[in-house]
């Protein structure tokens, strides 16, 4: 069990460091070559893929340049809430881990562990949803249509990993 402590201790100790520079990180990168909300509506990983047909311009190629700058301190805001949530709970899934290979498994730490990680992955919906709410409210009429469609089409298509 001791070494079980020691081996959480110095991971612990790993991902604050990561931590760390992390959450520097995205001040010095953040919107580098118009990272989110590009005029073009080119999103990290390209425009194209996965889009649903639409009757008009997509929400994100219609933005202001007021828009566009109030969006991506949002998305930067958000991303640096959201951050340390998922490092505690890559954490706790680690400790969860760690008990569960125990020898002699304490039942009752590993629920208290699990119900910690989901607490974690309910503070994150929350922010979510309350980020997605920010940005529709910055949005004009008719982009909320554009952005409203991402959404639905986004919770009806799960993607593993990122989206809505």
């Amino acid at each position: 069990m001791r070494e079980a402590r020691t081996s959480i201790n110095g991971f612990l100790a790993i991902v604050s460091a990561v931590l760390v520079v992390l959450m520097v990180t995205p001040v010095t990168t953040a919107n580098a070559g118009g990272y989110h909300h590009g005029k073009h509506g080119k999103g990290a990983h390209g425009a194209g893929h996965h889009t649903a047909k639409r009757l008009g311009p997509h929400w994100k190629e219609t933005l202001s340049d007021e828009q566009r700058a109030k969006l991506d301190k949002l998305h930067l805001d958000f991303a640096r809430e959201k951050l340390p949530l998922k490092a505690n709970v890559r954490r706790t899934k680690v400790e969860i881990a760690l008990l569960v290979t125990q020898d002699k498994q304490d039942k009752k730490a590993i629920e208290k562990q699990l119900d910690a990680m989901l607490q974690l992955k309910r503070q994150i919906k929350l922010k979510k949803y309350a980020y997605l709410a920010a940005t529709r409210n910055i949005l004009t009429a008719e982009q909320r249509v554009s952005f409203d469609m991402d959404v639905m089409h986004r919770a009806m298509h799960k993607r593993k990993g990122g989206g809505y």
